[in-house]
């Protein structure tokens, strides 16, 4: 019978390549640490990036549809607005301190009857102090824009809210009023609709160290008429406005002027040679856009035209982002 014996030859790791494969180890992990880090670096400035062009998308929206639709007033064109009834709005309408009051005699949050017209879009820019009595808190070295127009389609008298002017109107007048009159002293107009008016002031302001796109509204508050204000979209840093005047009463835009080189004439009509008055046909907005938080692997060094005014990043940390559009105001040649 034969036996038959089995010897395995058993022999552990050199030192060599213990070092060796430690080695190779650490390589490894680094480079999936390096592609971890990465990633991380790519993905955080990918939703920096999706968060301004959202926030900037949004703010232009906004604007382009209040600028659009500035001085709509229903079935009335914004030439007639200037002597609307405004006898039950006693006690509502804001102190001029508190009101939002462009130059001219008839440029309150509602006319006052006389002749001049009723300037229903006005720019500004503030330079450390505001030009308007509601707005509060506004960032300087800004450009900030009041619309007056009616909002949405027609009304029933009986869904109105207390908290909001309307204005009543046929083709021939309009009489303004509170929402919080009894129904029996709701305007009673041949062929009247129903309109919910707005006031509004856009302006850049802020919370918490961002800035943002804000917003005065004028509504009523316990039987006070007054503003309020709403922060819209939160990073926009920066608003410029360049407003398309016509000229020559040809129906076309021949020049573009800042709001800080427009005259009281400018906003309500020069009388030009051929008889028709300037208007203001459109605005060339301009938004910079701010990354809510700063970035510190990034350094801004970029130069933005925000039309006629140069913004420098100035080697701060965050990253920025530049809108612009040129919106037509449809109701400016009624």
């Amino acid at each position: 019978m034969k036996t038959f014996s089995i010897s395995y030859s058993q022999r552990g790791m050199t030192l060599l390549e213990v070092m060796i494969s430690l080695a190779v180890g650490v390589f490894l992990l680094g480079g999936v640490m390096a592609t971890y880090v990465a990633m991380r670096t790519t993905t955080a400035e990918t939703t920096r990036i999706g968060e301004m062009q959202e926030a900037g998308k949004v703010a232009m929206a906004i604007l382009s549809q209040e600028i659009s639709q500035a001085g709509f007033v229903g079935r009335l064109s914004p030439k007639q607005i200037h002597s609307a009834d405004t006898a039950l709005l006693a006690g509502l309408i804001p102190a001029n301190d508190a009101d939002c009051i462009s130059p001219g005699q008839n440029n309150g949050s509602f006319p006052n009857g006389s002749l001049s017209t009723f300037n229903y879009i006005y720019g500004f820019d503030i330079t450390g102090s505001t030009a308007f009595g509601c707005v509060s808190e506004a960032a300087s070295d800004n450009d900030a824009l009041q619309i007056k127009r009616v909002i949405g389609d027609t009304l029933l008298p009986e869904n109105r809210n207390a908290g909001e002017f309307y204005l009543a109107s046929n083709t021939s007048e309009g009489i303004f009023f509170p929402g919080n009159v009894t129904d029996a002293n709701v305007p009673t107009l041949s062929n009247r609709d129903i309109w919910l008016y707005s006031h509004s002031v856009f302006y850049i302001g802020g919370t918490n160290g961002v800035p943002a796109l804000a917003m005065e509204r004028l509504s009523i508050d316990e039987d006070d008429g007054e503003f309020n204000r709403r922060f819209l979209v939160p990073g926009v840093e920066r608003m410029r406005f360049m407003f398309g005047i016509d000229t020559t009463g040809d129906g076309a835009v021949n020049t573009y002027m800042p709001s800080s080189a427009m005259m009281r004439e400018d906003w309500e009509g020069r009388l030009l040679p051929n008889g028709e008055l300037s208007k203001v046909l459109n605005v060339r907005v301009f938004l910079l856009v701010r990354a809510i938080a700063e970035d510190p692997n990034y350094t801004n060094n970029i130069t933005y035209q925000l039309g006629d005014e140069t913004v420098s990043g100035n080697g701060d940390n965050f990253r920025r982002m530049l809108f612009s559009s040129t919106i037509k105001i449809e109701n400016a040649q009624l």
